[in-house]
């Protein structure tokens, strides 16, 4: 998997980085990592860096998988996206309304730059 996925132990937060397309066989391993990442961890945001992804096309299973496992994983805070072209923005948005929609509301917001994410992750 060419995807990037590390816990930033300074900032607190998850870091994911999409390089190019997010493809149905990457979201198990992809899901897998962030579930060992999160694991021990009392706050659960992140920030998804989108600045390298491809335009993403899910299939309707690729969707599912997404949307069941994002809602499994607890993010339980605040996810911040940085540098979504609008194409991505609105996969993105698809994807947290198919978390709310099982249950799991995903409080999310879109950033130009990486500081102003952890600035909005910080906010109480």
């Amino acid at each position: 998997m060419k995807h990037e996925i590390w816990y930033d132990n300074k900032e607190d937060v998850l870091r994911e980085r999409i390089i190019g397309t997010l493809t149905e066989d990457d979201i198990p391993e992809f899901l897998a990592k962030v579930a060992e990442l999160f694991e021990g961890k009392t706050r659960r945001r992140a920030i998804i860096d989108l600045t390298q992804a491809s335009k993403q096309v899910y299939s309707k299973k690729a969707r599912q998988m997404l949307s069941e496992g994002s809602a499994k994983l607890g993010y339980e805070e605040k996810i911040a996206f940085v540098g979504a072209d609008p194409t991505i923005r609105m996969m993105a948005k698809v994807l947290i309304s198919g978390a709310k929609f099982l249950g799991k509301p995903i409080t999310a917001q879109f950033f130009k730059t990486d500081k102003d994410a952890i600035d909005w992750l910080n906010r109480q």
